[in-house]
Formats: C-alpha cells, structure tokens, sequence
C-alpha cells in the first residue's frame, strides 16, 4: 500500500512503481526490497528513492537490452522515483507514466551497429539487422554492403559455401539462407548465389580434371575405338559444353557474366584481391581475344544484333546455347558415322545433346558388333553397308540379310558411280548428267530430282543434269529443327520446296544454308520482303525459275512446322503455292537441277 493507504488512481501509480522497482533493481528477490520494520507500510521509500537517485545498475534485466548504452536506465530511475513520491499529487497520472515507460523501453532496445559503415546516426531496432549467436549486432545495410563486397569475395569458396558473422575472430556458427535474404539486398543475394554457382562450377571442373587424369592414365588400356571415344567426350565436354578464355595459354573456365559483354578472364574480384586468369580482354559473342579493351569491338561485333554492350543475362545464357549448338552439329558432323554410332551410346554424350535439344542428331545403336560379325561371316564384307542394313532393319538380321540381298528396294545401300567433289569441312558434290541404266545410287537420285521437278513444272522444260549435295552441317542442323519441332508438339513432316536465285548465289547456298534477310547477321533484303521476312520457296518450280534466269532451280527439302499467320508461325503460305519459312534451318537444300 502507498504511503497515504488509500485506494486512489495515484495509489496504483506507486504500485507500479514498486513492482517495476522489485523487477528491475532487486531482481525479483522479495527480501532485497528496503523495509522499515513495525510500520506499514513496511516498505522504506527512502531507502528506494535513494537507490533510485545514486545510479545503482538494474539487476533483473540481465544482458536482454542494452539500458546504460542509451541512458534509458537513468530515465527510468527518474520516473519511478516521480511514481514513488510520498505526496500523491506529485506522482505522474498513469497514462503520462505509461508513455514515459514506453519510451524508455524503446530506448532499452535500441541497438548499435557494430559496423557502422551506412547507418550513423540512425536509431536501429532489432529487426533492422542481424545478430549472430554472440551477440554481434550489424545493420542490414552494412550487412548487405560486406556480404556483396567481401565475403563473395573471400568467404565463399571450396570448403567454405556459407555467410558468417562481419566481427572479426568471431566463432559464432554461420548465418542461414533464410537470414541472409532477409537482410541483404537483391543485389547483393544474386551476387552471392552467383558465386556459389561459380564455386561449384569450379569444383566439378576440378573433380572432371582429376577424372580425365585418370582416364588418360588408363588409355595405354583401351582400344583404339575407346581412345576415339574418349576423346570425342572429352571434346564435347571440355570444349564445347564449357565456356573457356579464348587465351591459349590460359583457357580458364568461367561462368560469371555481369550484364556487360566486354569480358575479361577473371584479373581480379572487385576488392582487388588476385583470383587467377591472364585478364585477357574478349567478346561474349564471338569469344576474340580483343587486347586491351573489348568494348569498341563489342559494339560493332558481326555477331551483336543488339546494339549494345550491355545484355540481358538470360539473353546471354541463350546466344551462348546458340553457340554451343553450333559447334556440337559442327563437331559432330565431321565424325566417322562408326564414332557417332559409339558416341551416341554415352551417358555423358547424351546428356550434352539433351540439355541442347539436339538429341535428334544420335544414332541409335540397331546392331551389336555380334550382329556385324555374323553377316560379315556370312559374306557381307562392307561393314558400313552392313551396319546401315542392321540399322534399317532395326537390329532384325534376317531383315538385315533380305536389305543386302536386294539393296534396290534402299538407296541408301546402293553404290555411287559419279566421284564426289570435296568442297569443304563436310560438304560434297557429285554432278550427274549421264546416269546410265545400270541400277546405281546415281540413276536413283537423278530420277527423284528429276521427277519432282518435271510433275510439278507444267512447261516444256527438261532436267539435263542434277547436283547433288551431301551436307553434314547443315544435315544436323536440319535434323535438328525436326527434333525440336517433334519436342515441341509440332509437325514435322518433311515436304519438297524449289527456290529459284542467281547463279552466284547457288553455291554458298547449297555450301552454308538458307539465311533470312533482314533477320541473320550480314544477310540484307535482296528481292523485298512483301509477305516478311524469311526464305520465300515454292511447291513448284515455275514461279522460282524466275527469279534466277540462269536455267537452274534448287530442289531442297523442307519442314513447314506450324504453318499459320505471318511472322507468328514456323511457316506461312501468301498465296498460290507460294510458302515462307521463318529459319534457314528448317531447309536442307539437297539438289541443283540444271534444265534446257
């Protein structure tokens, strides 16, 4: 009871007051509170205002707030010594006493940043950073600036993948993902999941080099068919599927990208510390060490179609899968059909085509080396004849044995006459104009060609002679295409199209592809683009012959895909029998037909 022993709203005041008094200076220890013995009440309010005034410490709040920090402990001396005034007039009412107390509390809470980097002078609550398991108190903003700044760095690495405590010689355990994102800017997360993406990144190219060591030791082991296998592999693996300096000396993996298509082979991290790499300056398009600076050939690279050097990350990340598509339907192409058909069988091969979408280009394996020992036992000495006869007949041999005994029924088997022209890395050319009578892959090809061109013609026009390309780049590409159509859920029947054009253009169309002007880097509008831009052909061969006027057509096969609205579609058909593609990879120009 208060000391006038009355009930009033003054008297609850005091209450308060001793109970906040016990709790906070006597720690809840009933026998510690100043007492007068025989009065009543028996508590000695001066004894307690006393300690109050003379800045003894609290003792019940323990290490929970930080009072003396803020001078939160001497205002609320002051105010419980005002709540314990013997005169009830000079006590505060309870709603003013309220707030002080509030205020007071608040002021308990505060925290200071033990950075202080970005926050000085700002009054920081618990939520507005994060603690470690010591103790140590740090702002967001001057966590979030050492996160993206240092420990990118230098705390993540092999060993080491997680975020600690910004204090120094600290053994607190690390900080979660959870309380990373929570007090560290977008920025500065992207940047930290970046670099462990990087660090594991390197760690797989460390364990695929301890790999590779160990298969080289083992080759004195293998075949001459596993060799050729193995490096196969270790060519589409380490050469195409990774992204290396173009550095000869150097060849440094990296997968960090910035935004900023002038790259340099990772000279240093952005605090300056050394991290490896000869700091050769490159293209992110096309990969030419540039010397000094890249960003002047960046700007003006043949392979940039977006003006700038700054790029879209996942923009990027889709031309360099561009990239790598190329070079794996390139690599590939220029293999021995016996190594194809070893290499399609590998786990790893197969991976790398299917994360590219080009898993249409594998062979898939219809004969065991059994099965092609026992027909070359039976007589059947071409061994490639043999494999492509087991292939057609999906691995049945005795459908195998009825495709050798009668190879008329299947081109393919049949022999050539004509000698083929070597024009390129994978490229061949046989001119047929004399194919005889003799049952030949030549009389076979020079028909077809032949035959597509005059049933649809409609003129008095005749093939003299037909040439005949064997493409293997842009055979895969065009395979490809079909892949990716069938994935997709769209058509991919194949059709006949004729393409009329100069005479100088027909070789380094039949040699590189169909590119569409106005869309592929280099390649201008050369006879409008009235129905949009893409590779304009025809069922026919009437209307295209009069583009060319040099008595030559290109006969190419074509898938359409999704035939639809122009510039929304795969393909789409103007008028007449007219049809426009929309990628130069959905045509395999195959024949030249020559006509008087």
């Amino acid at each position: 009871m208060p000391p006038e022993m009355e009930r009033t709203k003054a008297s609850d005041v005091f209450s308060v007051a001793v109970t906040l008094f016990d709790l906070l200076w006597c720690d809840s220890a009933p026998d510690r509170l100043p007492t007068v013995p025989g009065r009543l009440p028996p508590l000695d309010i001066d004894a307690m205002t006393q300690i109050l005034q003379s800045g003894a410490g609290l003792q019940g709040v323990g290490g929970e707030v930080d009072a003396g920090a803020h001078g939160a402990e001497a205002a609320v001396a002051m105010l419980l010594s005002r709540m314990l005034s013997r005169n009830p007039q000079e006590r505060p009412v309870a709603a003013d006493a309220a707030k002080e107390l509030q205020r007071c509390l608040r002021q308990m809470q505060l925290k200071a940043c033990l950075v202080g980097a970005a926050c000085v002078g700002q009054d920081l609550m618990p939520e507005d950073g994060i603690q470690c398991s010591e103790g140590h108190f740090v702002c967001s903003e001057c966590f979030s600036m050492d996160v993206e700044i240092r420990q990118v760095t230098e705390c993540i690495r092999p060993g080491a993948l997680h975020v600690s405590c910004c204090v120094g010689l600290c053994n607190s355990p690390p900080f979660t993902h959870r309380q990373i994102a929570q007090h560290v800017s977008a920025t500065a997360f992207e940047a930290l999941q970046d670099r462990i993406q990087q660090v594991h990144h390197e760690l797989r190219e460390v364990e695929f080099q301890e790999d590779l060591a160990k298969r080289e030791a083992e080759l004195l082991r293998k075949s001459v068919s596993e060799i050729e296998l193995l490096k196969t592999r270790r060519h589409i693996e380490n050469e195409i599927m990774v992204l290396r300096c173009p550095n000869p000396q150097c060849r440094l993996v990296f997968t960090d990208f910035n935004n900023c298509a002038a790259l340099v082979c990772a000279a240093e991290d952005p605090s300056g510390t050394k991290r490896g790499g000869c700091g050769c300056h490159f293209c992110a398009f096309c990969f030419q060490d540039c010397g000094a600076d890249a960003h002047e050939h960046v700007a003006n690279c043949g392979l940039n179609i977006y003006g700038s050097v700054f790029v879209e990350k996942a923009v990027w990340r889709e031309v360099m899968n561009d990239r790598r598509k190329a070079l794996l339907q390139e690599f590939w192409a220029s293999l021995d059909r016996k190594i194809q058909q070893e290499a399609s069988q590998d786990l790893s091969v197969r991976q790398s085509f299917q994360d590219l979408g080009l898993q249409g280009l594998l062979l898939e394996q219809c004969g065991s080396e059994s099965q092609v020992a026992q027909l070359v036992g039976l007589g059947w000495t071409d061994e490639d004849a043999v494999r492509r006869a087991l292939n057609e007949a999906n691995g049945n041999l005795q459908l195998a044995q009825q495709i050798l005994q009668d190879p008329t029924d299947n081109p393919a088997l049949l022999p050539w006459i004509t000698p083929s022209e070597r024009l390129g890395d994978g490229v061949f050319r046989r001119r047929v104009n004399d194919p005889g009578s003799l049952e030949c892959r030549d009389l076979r090809e020079f028909n077809h060609a032949s035959h597509q061109f005059r049933k649809l013609c409609g003129q008095d026009k005749t093939p003299i002679q037909i040439d005949i390309y064997d493409n293997r780049i842009l055979s895969a590409a065009f395979h490809a295409k079909r892949a990716e159509f069938t994935e997709s859920g769209r058509p991919a029947d194949e059709i006949w199209v004729f393409h009329g054009t100069k005479q100088q253009n027909i070789e380094p169309i039949m040699q590189t592809g169909f590119k569409v002007g106005g869309v592929d880097v280099g390649v201008p509008v050369v006879n409008g683009a009235m129905h949009g831009n893409g590779v304009y052909t025809a069922l026919g061969p009437n209307t295209p012959m009069g583009y060319g006027n040099c008595n030559r057509v290109i006969l190419a096969r074509a898938v359409p895909g999704r035939d639809g609205a122009q510039g929304h579609s795969d393909s789409w058909r103007p008028s007449g029998d007219w049809i426009i593609f929309a990628r130069g990879q959905q045509l395999l120009p195959q024949y030249v037909v020559h006509y008087e």
